[in-house]
């Protein structure tokens, strides 16, 4: 599932939390993977935050096991809620994770995370004008 290179980028046990089929697991590996995405923020860093965004979005959205689903949208969620300010660089990566539904139907999970997602970036933008 993933890569030597990619556990670099998340630990292990982040990985194993984000697949695990008890919700509480899936969250509390979804904190630490804004805890991550923050610290390389904070190093100005975008080029891991985006390796840590198509990590989430290829390993696990985009996988076959539905913890495994949930657990990269969690992640993603968690991953824009760390970026803040600086989600418009991110937005397409971002968006792509809604797009990419094979059967051209979105979940209720999708479409929760969508309006979370858009909610918080209209928030960071009005917040901007003043």
């Amino acid at each position: 599932m993933t890569t030597q290179q990619d556990n670099a980028i998340l630990p292990i046990t982040v990985t194993r939390g984000l697949n695990d089929r008890v919700y509480e697991k899936r969250k509390l590996a979804a904190l630490e993977v804004e805890r991550i995405v923050r610290d390389l923020m904070s190093r100005n860093d975008t080029k891991q935050v985006k390796r840590v965004i198509d990590l989430l979005v290829n390993s696990f959205v985009l996988a076959q096991n539905p913890n495994s689903k949930k657990g990269g949208l969690i992640g993603v969620a968690a991953a824009a809620i760390a970026l803040g300010k600086d989600i418009g660089l991110f937005v397409s990566e971002i968006v792509r994770v809604f797009l990419r539904n094979e059967r051209y139907t979105l979940s209720f999970l999708d479409c929760l995370s969508a309006f979370g997602f858009f909610f918080f970036r209209r928030a960071v933008e009005e917040q901007r004008m003043f």
